[in-house]
């Protein structure tokens, strides 16, 4: 049987290995998925979409190959892209051989195109930056820390969120970003209007 947790309480956690410790998160008010954004965005974090993504990995083929000389294999790469991205869009299934062979045209395309490698780390700084000012954001008290928990008006300061050992604030975090998730009337809506676009 599932435990139902009303949307109002705060939420207790601990670390798995360390029931010494908990934290507590508040739950998040209307405005905080905005305010996660902001801060993000504040950290001079960026977050490039998938088409954004797809738009540089096709222009970082075409830069690479760009000769002509090159074209039959330019052609070649760019159509496993756009086979692959056309499967994922559809919702099915890909052969691992494909999965495999674009997986290496990323990787070649990151190592020889800078504006590509360039993306791919601007998202991976956005989704760390993202878990650590959510944890700052929702968790308003701790048990079982050497320091007090202290807030200002972004959440934890940053002293209180320097005190959270590195382990724990991982899992902090995707306990704050669970929580910042679509709730279940949010899904239903979103997947009612997909069926309807």
């Amino acid at each position: 049987m599932a435990i139902v947790r009303s949307v109002t309480e705060p939420l207790d956690w601990s670390p798995p290995d360390r029931p010494d410790v908990s934290y507590r998160l508040r739950t998040p008010a209307v405005y905080d998925r905005a305010r996660l954004a902001r801060a993000c965005l504040a950290r001079g974090a960026r977050f490039w979409s998938d088409a954004e993504m797809r738009q540089a990995l096709i222009a970082g083929i075409s830069a690479i190959l760009a000769g002509d000389d090159q074209a039959e294999e330019r052609a070649l790469r760019l159509g496993e892209v756009e086979r692959w991205q056309t499967l994922q869009a559809a919702g099915e299934a890909i052969d691992i051989e494909l999965a495999a062979t674009v997986a290496e045209i990323e990787a070649v395309v990151a190592r020889h195109w800078p504006p590509y490698a360039g993306r791919i780390a601007d998202r991976s700084f956005w989704i760390e930056i993202m878990a650590i000012e959510a944890a700052r954001l929702l968790t308003v008290n701790w048990h079982g820390l050497d320091q007090p928990c202290a807030t200002d008006m972004r959440g934890l300061t940053d002293a209180a969120l320097e005190a959270i050992p590195v382990s724990d604030l991982k899992g902090l975090a995707l306990q704050a970003l669970a929580l910042l998730g679509p709730d279940s009337r949010e899904k239903k809506a979103s997947d009612s209007r997909s069926r309807w676009h």
